[in-house]
């Protein structure tokens, strides 16, 4: 299994996004646009469209979380059972605003 820390050293690497999927009428491939590239080796437009969502930015994002409610899990101890939910909607309210 990959680690938070290998997504995020191959998100870091890669192209920056936004990365988005296209499906050309006519086309029997989507094809997934990078910023300065295009990877067109897929096959099926569903595949596609799950790579694209996954760009960088939205990993690095969602690994952001993740450590966020580690670093609040570690804090409340045995009160994160009772605050967790109010206290990880309100980190990833902050994150959500940060990205914007």
């Amino acid at each position: 299994m990959t680690t938070l820390t290998e997504l995020e050293r191959l998100a870091r690497a890669a192209t920056p996004g936004p990365w988005v999927s296209k499906w050309y009428e006519g086309d029997d491939f989507p094809m997934i646009k990078l910023s300065n590239d295009t990877i067109n080796d897929i096959t099926r437009r569903e595949d596609a469209d799950y790579i694209a969502a996954l760009s960088p930015e939205r990993v690095l994002a969602m690994i952001a979380v993740i450590e966020a409610a580690d670093r609040m899990r570690d804090s409340l101890g045995e009160d994160w059972d009772t605050y967790a939910r109010k206290d990880f909607d309100a980190a990833l309210a902050a994150l959500e605003k940060e990205q914007k």
